[in-house]
């Protein structure tokens, strides 16, 4: 979209008119100052945000963006519709955002929308909506972006799946749009547990990208990141390590803080999995400032998470940790899934253990375990962290047959998990709680299968004897 110098003028204009205040605008990921900035001319709003202004001011992101002229009133009531779904799904709304396009299809004439009422099709999966023919594609295609953010919110992740699929074709090869879908697609593939596929998709995704010979942009680069963090999930550390290199010099080429952040978001996990912890600390604290300047509010929450897990990882102070992790928590609540709050519960349960607290980690593993089984989807690396916390409280609360079953079922759990870099640090996690519980031969089992998740084929050694029961 192409956004002229005097937006910021029309913009202010515009709110004046219509008696609101800054204050009435403003909500997450724009902020007062930061509308100033906007209205003054000194910074020019993204489209993102242009489109939220347009819904609450009664207009089309067109018409401030570059003075076009008013939309029929189909358009525009269909855009404020649209828009209203958008910030449903900013405020952990995303049944009420299904429910908006389901209201907009019976008055605009969508097909195929489903949504909260969770009708579908022959092949059990929503329908991507589309708008008549009367309305833009751009409408079409933001009520589909819509649909697909609160289906994955919901942990309809199938669903979701093929509505990012849909838009991922209509995008112009090679554009920002595209690029942000590849993102999209590639991360649903990861959450329903098909790294590989994943891994197929972006690799077909860069390639294309580059050899169409087109300059870096930020959607760009995170297609690029995204890939890198999948080597490394994978654990094909070398070739993480050479792909976010190349993407940290085209992020700094961009220059644009979500491109960099993202870029040193990844690098700090290689350089943790590679034991170059003070580095991990470094460029993850770099990447959560480049990111509060970002407005992907999901994002901003998890490496908020992942900077408190690495600080956890490196044995920085208790009371720092837990700061974080609140972050982390007050935004997961509001824009991320179930799994991704029940890590922060985990990581909450490993500091009460740290700190001498059993029964505390046994009720934080207790909820984080009651988020797991609330997702649609299982991740069994969650579940499996939880179940092992909740089976070294036990064990610190001295009921030792219990915990020896919880960490029986963590190991279970862990067994339906795909290879990665995740997987070979829980197991190592329960080689060393059965260590601890007085089991070397489990312990050693454990080990096995931590080399194994690593795509290593374990050495034959003879078990050792069970230690005797304890008493």
């Amino acid at each position: 979209m192409h956004i002229d110098d005097e937006a910021g003028a029309r913009i202010r204009a515009l709110r004046l008119a219509r008696g609101r205040s800054q204050a009435d605008l403003t909500g997450p990921g724009l902020s007062a100052p930061y509308l100033s900035l906007i209205e003054s001319g000194a910074r020019r709003p993204s489209a993102t945000v242009l489109r939220r202004l347009a819904g609450l001011l009664g207009t089309t992101a067109e018409q401030l963006a570059h003075g076009a002229d008013p939309a029929p009133d189909a358009w525009r009531e269909a855009e404020r519709r649209i828009v209203f779904a958008e910030l449903a799904i900013t405020h952990a709304s995303a049944a009420e955002a299904l429910a908006e396009l389901d209201e907009l299809a019976g008055l605009a004439g969508m097909s195929g929308a489903s949504g909260a009422s969770g009708s579908s099709g022959a092949s059990g999966l929503d329908e991507p909506a589309e708008l008549g023919p009367d309305f833009p594609a751009p409408l079409r295609d933001r009520a589909d972006l819509v649909r697909a953010k609160a289906l994955e919110v919901l942990d309809r992740r199938m669903e979701a799946l093929a509505v990012y699929e849909e838009l991922e074709r209509r995008a112009e090869p090679g554009s920002a749009v595209w690029a942000e879908r590849c993102v999209d697609m590639m991360r649903q593939y990861s959450r329903l547990g098909d790294l590989a596929s994943s891994i197929e998709f972006g690799e077909r995704a860069l390639t294309a990208f580059e050899a169409l010979g087109l300059e870096w942009t930020t959607e760009a680069v995170r297609l690029g990141v995204t890939l890198s963090g999948k080597y490394w999930k994978r654990g094909d550390l070398a070739r993480a390590r050479r792909l976010i290199e190349r993407m940290l010099t085209a992020a700094e080429s961009v220059g644009s803080p979500l491109a960099r952040g993202s870029a040193l978001w990844n690098a700090a996990g290689i350089a943790l999995t590679q034991g170059r912890r003070d580095d991990a600390v470094l460029l993850a604290g770099r990447a959560v400032a480049l990111l509060g300047e970002a407005e992907h509010l999901t994002n901003v929450a998890l490496m908020r998470y992942f900077y408190a897990y690495i600080l956890f990882m490196t044995g920085a102070d208790d009371d720092t940790i837990r700061t974080r992790n609140a972050e982390a928590r007050s935004m997961l609540h509001e824009v991320g899934g179930p799994v991704d709050r029940a890590r922060c519960e985990v990581l909450e349960a490993e500091l009460d253990l740290r700190g001498g607290d059993a029964q505390a980690a046994a009720t934080r593993a207790d909820e984080a375990l009651a988020l797991v089984r609330s997702a649609a989807v299982r991740n069994p690396e969650v579940e499996a962290r939880a179940h092992a916390s909740r089976a070294r409280a036990l064990h610190a609360l001295d009921q030792s047959a219990d915990a020896t079953a919880e960490l029986e079922t963590a190991e279970t759990a862990l067994a339906a998990a795909d290879q990665s870099v995740d997987v070979v640090e829980v197991w190592q996690r329960i080689a060393d709680t059965w260590e601890q519980f007085g089991r070397p031969d489990r312990s050693i089992q454990a080990y096995r299968q931590a080399l194994t998740a690593a795509g290593h084929a374990p050495a034959a050694v003879p078990e050792p004897a069970a230690a005797p029961p304890r008493r």
